[in-house]
């Protein structure tokens, strides 16, 4: 999760959090680490078991592993 594992989370790279969908994911990271839900939008693309998801409604098995990758800009 760099470099939001630092800013948000005391530089864990691994959480768990119990969540149906990736809204529920994003908002379990805010209460773990405040200001998270805001700049995850911007920030961060979510990856769900390997394929990037674009849509935070996708529901989450009990066992999916979730990525957070940073956005990347161009040009």
């Amino acid at each position: 999760m760099p470099p939001l594992d630092d800013e948000f989370f005391g530089g864990r790279d691994r959480l768990e959090v119990e969540a149906a969908n990736l809204f529920a994911a994003v908002r379990e990271l805010d209460r773990l680490g405040p200001g998270f839900a805001e700049v995850a939008q911007v920030r961060a693309t979510l990856a769900v078991d390997g394929v990037v998801v674009p849509d935070w409604s996708t529901p989450l098995d009990a066992d999916s592993e979730v990525i957070l990758l940073p956005r990347v800009g161009g040009g």
